[in-house]
Protein backbone atom coordinates (compact mmCIF):
# COMPACT_ATOMS: atom_id res chain seq x y z
CA UNK A 1 0.00 0.00 0.00
CA UNK A 2 1.71 3.28 -1.05
CA UNK A 3 1.73 6.37 1.55
CA UNK A 4 0.55 10.05 1.02
CA UNK A 5 1.36 12.63 3.29
CA UNK A 6 -1.36 15.66 2.69
CA UNK A 7 -0.75 18.99 3.71
CA UNK A 8 -3.14 21.80 3.43
CA UNK A 9 -3.85 24.12 5.86
CA UNK A 10 -7.55 24.12 4.82
CA UNK A 11 -9.26 21.08 7.10
CA UNK A 12 -12.15 20.89 4.69
CA UNK A 13 -9.80 20.60 1.64
CA UNK A 14 -7.60 18.30 3.57
CA UNK A 15 -10.10 16.08 4.48
CA UNK A 16 -11.58 15.50 0.85
CA UNK A 17 -7.99 14.60 -0.85
CA UNK A 18 -7.36 12.19 2.27
CA UNK A 19 -10.65 10.77 1.69
CA UNK A 20 -10.65 10.20 -1.89
CA UNK A 21 -7.08 9.03 -1.64
CA UNK A 22 -8.03 6.26 1.15
CA UNK A 23 -10.63 5.22 -1.35
CA UNK A 24 -8.01 4.71 -3.90
CA UNK A 25 -6.53 2.30 -1.57
CA UNK A 26 -3.85 4.41 -0.49
CA UNK A 27 -2.63 5.38 3.30
CA UNK A 28 -2.85 8.80 4.21
CA UNK A 29 -1.50 10.54 6.88
CA UNK A 30 -2.44 14.19 7.41
CA UNK A 31 -0.88 17.66 8.40
CA UNK A 32 -2.21 21.07 8.85
CA UNK A 33 1.18 22.83 8.86
CA UNK A 34 4.32 23.21 7.18
CA UNK A 35 6.42 22.44 10.24
CA UNK A 36 4.12 19.38 11.07
CA UNK A 37 4.99 17.96 7.79
CA UNK A 38 8.60 18.64 7.86
CA UNK A 39 8.72 16.83 11.21
CA UNK A 40 6.51 13.48 9.79
CA UNK A 41 8.37 13.65 6.30
CA UNK A 42 12.08 13.33 8.35
CA UNK A 43 10.85 10.01 9.20
CA UNK A 44 13.20 7.34 7.23
CA UNK A 45 10.85 5.91 4.30
CA UNK A 46 7.53 6.96 5.90
CA UNK A 47 6.19 8.27 2.87
CA UNK A 48 6.04 7.65 -0.87
CA UNK A 49 4.31 10.91 -2.24
CA UNK A 50 3.75 14.43 -0.96
CA UNK A 51 0.59 16.31 -1.65
CA UNK A 52 1.67 20.01 -0.45
CA UNK A 53 -0.32 23.23 -0.38
CA UNK A 54 1.16 26.75 -0.72
CA UNK A 55 -0.87 28.45 1.41
CA UNK A 56 0.04 26.85 4.83
CA UNK A 57 -0.31 28.44 8.57
CA UNK A 58 2.98 29.70 9.29
CA UNK A 59 6.03 28.02 6.98
CA UNK A 60 4.70 28.33 3.24
CA UNK A 61 4.40 25.40 0.94
CA UNK A 62 6.97 26.40 -1.05
CA UNK A 63 9.30 27.00 2.41
CA UNK A 64 8.74 23.24 3.06
CA UNK A 65 9.70 22.03 0.10
CA UNK A 66 12.74 23.94 -0.29
CA UNK A 67 13.81 22.33 3.33
CA UNK A 68 12.54 18.73 2.48
CA UNK A 69 14.44 18.45 -0.43
CA UNK A 70 17.54 18.82 1.48
CA UNK A 71 17.27 15.46 2.70
CA UNK A 72 14.87 13.87 1.05
CA UNK A 73 13.76 12.83 -3.45
CA UNK A 74 10.07 12.06 -1.62
CA UNK A 75 8.25 12.48 -5.00
CA UNK A 76 5.95 16.09 -4.22
CA UNK A 77 2.44 17.02 -5.94
CA UNK A 78 2.21 20.95 -5.27
CA UNK A 79 -1.88 22.60 -4.52
CA UNK A 80 -2.00 26.44 -4.87
CA UNK A 81 -4.78 28.77 -5.80
CA UNK A 82 -2.38 30.98 -8.02
CA UNK A 83 -1.87 29.50 -11.72
CA UNK A 84 0.67 32.18 -12.93
CA UNK A 85 3.85 30.84 -14.80
CA UNK A 86 6.52 32.27 -12.44
CA UNK A 87 4.68 30.30 -9.39
CA UNK A 88 4.41 26.63 -11.36
CA UNK A 89 8.09 27.71 -12.30
CA UNK A 90 8.87 28.58 -8.81
CA UNK A 91 7.78 25.62 -7.57
CA UNK A 92 9.11 23.19 -10.33
CA UNK A 93 12.48 24.67 -9.79
CA UNK A 94 12.66 23.81 -5.96
CA UNK A 95 12.00 20.20 -7.07
CA UNK A 96 8.23 19.96 -7.22
CA UNK A 97 7.32 16.84 -9.26
CA UNK A 98 3.68 18.08 -10.03
CA UNK A 99 1.76 21.25 -9.90
CA UNK A 100 -2.20 21.77 -9.68
CA UNK A 101 -4.16 25.00 -9.10
CA UNK A 102 -7.33 25.09 -6.83
CA UNK A 103 -9.92 24.39 -7.08
CA UNK A 104 -9.18 21.27 -8.87
CA UNK A 105 -10.67 17.78 -9.31
CA UNK A 106 -10.55 14.83 -7.26
CA UNK A 107 -10.52 12.61 -10.11
CA UNK A 108 -7.71 14.41 -11.82
CA UNK A 109 -5.79 14.81 -7.95
CA UNK A 110 -5.72 11.13 -8.22
CA UNK A 111 -4.55 10.37 -11.59
CA UNK A 112 -1.69 12.96 -11.25
CA UNK A 113 -0.46 11.06 -8.23
CA UNK A 114 -1.16 7.52 -9.48
CA UNK A 115 1.17 8.78 -12.56
CA UNK A 116 4.16 10.61 -10.88
CA UNK A 117 3.64 6.91 -7.85
CA UNK A 118 4.42 4.93 -11.49
CA UNK A 119 7.05 7.03 -13.46
CA UNK A 120 9.13 6.97 -9.81
CA UNK A 121 8.41 3.12 -9.96
CA UNK A 122 9.95 2.73 -13.30
CA UNK A 123 12.80 4.55 -12.55
CA UNK A 124 13.46 2.67 -9.59
CA UNK A 125 12.99 -0.83 -11.24
CA UNK A 126 15.25 0.31 -14.27
CA UNK A 127 18.02 1.66 -12.17
CA UNK A 128 20.41 -1.56 -11.70
CA UNK A 129 21.84 -2.25 -8.17
CA UNK A 130 25.57 -2.75 -8.79
CA UNK A 131 28.14 -3.09 -6.65
CA UNK A 132 31.88 -2.57 -7.76
CA UNK A 133 34.90 -2.58 -5.97
CA UNK A 134 38.54 -3.81 -7.28
CA UNK A 135 37.89 -7.07 -9.31
CA UNK A 136 34.53 -8.10 -7.77
CA UNK A 137 30.64 -6.80 -9.65
CA UNK A 138 27.58 -7.41 -7.95
CA UNK A 139 24.79 -6.82 -10.15
CA UNK A 140 21.71 -8.18 -8.33
CA UNK A 141 19.60 -6.72 -11.30
CA UNK A 142 20.84 -8.12 -13.93
CA UNK A 143 21.82 -11.54 -11.59
CA UNK A 144 25.30 -11.28 -12.70
CA UNK A 145 28.65 -12.06 -10.79
CA UNK A 146 31.80 -11.39 -12.11
CA UNK A 147 35.44 -11.50 -10.31
CA UNK A 148 38.45 -10.04 -12.03
CA UNK A 149 37.05 -10.03 -15.51
CA UNK A 150 35.16 -13.66 -15.18
CA UNK A 151 31.53 -12.95 -15.40
CA UNK A 152 28.22 -15.14 -16.19
CA UNK A 153 24.42 -14.47 -15.78
CA UNK A 154 23.22 -16.56 -12.78
CA UNK A 155 20.22 -18.72 -12.40
CA UNK A 156 17.84 -17.44 -10.05
CA UNK A 157 18.27 -20.47 -8.11
CA UNK A 158 21.61 -20.12 -8.31
CA UNK A 159 21.54 -16.39 -6.80
CA UNK A 160 19.81 -17.29 -4.19
CA UNK A 161 22.05 -19.91 -3.26
CA UNK A 162 24.32 -17.56 -3.81
CA UNK A 163 23.32 -15.02 -1.54
CA UNK A 164 22.39 -16.86 1.20
CA UNK A 165 26.18 -16.66 1.78
CA UNK A 166 26.41 -13.49 1.81
CA UNK A 167 25.81 -12.24 5.72
CA UNK A 168 24.97 -9.03 4.25
CA UNK A 169 22.03 -7.44 2.71
CA UNK A 170 21.35 -4.09 1.13
CA UNK A 171 18.85 -1.72 1.90
CA UNK A 172 18.24 -0.30 -1.19
CA UNK A 173 15.68 2.30 -0.19
CA UNK A 174 19.00 3.94 2.52
CA UNK A 175 21.35 4.22 -0.70
CA UNK A 176 22.91 7.50 -1.23
CA UNK A 177 24.67 7.73 -4.68
CA UNK A 178 26.38 11.32 -4.52
CA UNK A 179 28.30 10.30 -1.85
CA UNK A 180 28.56 6.52 -3.20
CA UNK A 181 27.33 5.24 -0.04
CA UNK A 182 24.78 2.07 1.39
CA UNK A 183 22.98 1.09 4.30
CA UNK A 184 23.64 -2.01 5.10
CA UNK A 185 22.48 -4.60 7.85
CA UNK A 186 23.11 -8.26 8.32
CA UNK A 187 20.95 -10.99 7.82
CA UNK A 188 20.36 -11.41 11.78
CA UNK A 189 18.80 -8.17 11.65
CA UNK A 190 21.73 -6.05 13.21
CA UNK A 191 22.38 -2.86 11.66
CA UNK A 192 25.60 -2.02 10.37
CA UNK A 193 24.78 1.66 9.25
CA UNK A 194 26.32 3.35 6.27
CA UNK A 195 29.44 2.26 4.85
CA UNK A 196 30.93 2.94 1.06
CA UNK A 197 30.74 0.87 -1.64
CA UNK A 198 33.89 0.25 -1.64
CA UNK A 199 33.92 -0.83 2.08
CA UNK A 200 31.16 -2.77 1.79
CA UNK A 201 32.58 -4.88 -1.09
CA UNK A 202 35.40 -5.20 0.09
CA UNK A 203 33.54 -6.73 3.14
CA UNK A 204 32.26 -9.58 0.80
CA UNK A 205 35.89 -10.33 -0.61
CA UNK A 206 36.43 -10.76 2.90
CA UNK A 207 33.69 -12.82 3.97
CA UNK A 208 32.32 -14.74 1.12
CA UNK A 209 34.57 -17.12 -1.08
CA UNK A 210 33.26 -15.96 -4.30
CA UNK A 211 34.93 -19.21 -6.35
CA UNK A 212 31.76 -21.25 -4.67
CA UNK A 213 29.24 -18.84 -6.80
CA UNK A 214 30.78 -20.63 -9.98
Amino acid sequence: MKRILVVDGDTGVRARIAKHARMEGYDVTEAGDGETALSLSRQQNAFDLMVLAVNLPGMDGFTVLKAVRTFSAIPVLILSSKNTAEDRIHGLELGADDYMTKPFSARELLLRISAILKRCSTLASEEAEVLRSGGLVLDLTARRVEVDGRNEKIGKKIREATLEKIPYMLVVGDRDMENQTVSVRLRTGEDLGAMSVADFAARLKQDVDTKAIW
